[in-house]
């Protein structure tokens, strides 16, 4: 009994110390509005993504696009990661309806990436409604 004490203990003690590490974005950095246009019609239907590219420099983990928003935005990521595929879901604050429109450039650092192949996508906060997508591998 003392015995399986010991391994079930062992165990836990392994598994705790072997968890994932969690994939996150640091340092989102976001340039002034460029291509600012009046929303005559005030349909906006939700940001676009252009000029999507993750990219490696030494150990870091970039990914740098340009976001077609509303000219107070703030761009933020939520990263979802499973298997080889992460998800960068795109959260931004500011208004929804607003008579500026404009193109913000953003880059951010992605931390926490294990060597291989990834599939990274940007995504809307839902996670369902896909915006740009590229596959690159970190080494």
């Amino acid at each position: 009994m003392r015995y399986l004490s010991i391994l079930f203990l062992s165990a836990c003690l392994f598994a705790a110390c072997s968890g994932s590490k969690n994939v996150e974005t640091q340092n989102v950095q976001q340039a002034p509005c460029t291509n600012q246009t009046k929303n005559t019609n005030n349909k906006f239907l939700g940001e676009t993504v252009e000029n999507f590219r993750v990219v490696q420099q030494g150990d870091m983990v970039y990914a740098e696009m340009d976001v077609n928003t509303t000219c107070d935005a703030k761009i933020g990521f939520n990263v979802d990661q499973k298997s080889k595929e992460v998800r960068l879901k795109l959260n931004k604050t500011g208004s929804t309806a607003g008579d500026c429109l404009c193109k913000i450039h953003v880059t951010t650092n992605i931390a926490n990436l294990d060597n291989g192949d990834y599939d990274f996508l940007v995504t809307d906060n839902t996670g369902y409604k896909m915006l740009a997508e590229q596959k690159t591998t970190v080494k």
